[in-house]
């Protein structure tokens, strides 16, 4: 089961699109389906995590699996099985994206980005274009890093480096 944010407009099309599209594919090189009616479009909120489980709970019996389109997402699906005690690992195994620090705190598996090299990467290239270039506009794709923690029932394998 997947949880998508109601995105704004500008990311309706880009970040939250590409996310959508990536999971898919993954499931459908594994010989995965994928139903309409596990995908749940919700608040990027805690809030909407909340939402989201109790939906995906109507649905279907645990154990399931849910990946947020966000960390935020992701964290108000953990309080939410936390609340109504299901297991986290085990009755619910929840993925998140971003890699923001809160994830270590409490036990999300996140699909990290480097927002180090991003941001240094997005200044250089602000830079050049200060300095006179005036060429096309660059895309730049990074690689994002699957840290896996006990929200998906797999103990920490690779620390959180922030």
């Amino acid at each position: 089961m997947k949880v998508e944010e109601e995105p704004d407009r500008a990311f309706r099309h880009t970040v939250f699109a590409e996310r959508m599209a990536g999971f898919l594919q993954a499931l459908k090189e594994r010989g995965r389906p994928f139903p309409e009616e596990h995908l749940y479009t919700t608040r990027l909120s805690p809030e909407g995590g909340r939402l989201a489980l109790r939906y995906f709970l109507e649905k279907s019996s645990p154990p399931l699996n849910v990946f947020a389109g966000a960390d935020q997402v992701a964290l108000g699906v953990l309080e939410e099985a936390g609340r109504l005690g299901l297991t986290l690992g085990k009755e619910v195994r929840v993925l998140g994206f971003d890699g923001h620090p809160f994830t270590q705190e409490v036990g999300l598996s996140t699909i990290a980005q480097p927002v180090e090299a991003m941001g240094a990467k997005a200044a250089q290239l602000l830079l050049e274009r200060m300095q006179g270039y005036a060429g096309p506009p660059r895309e730049v794709r990074f690689e994002p890093l699957l840290i896996e923690r006990a929200s998906t029932g797999t103990p920490p394998a690779v620390p959180y480096v922030p």
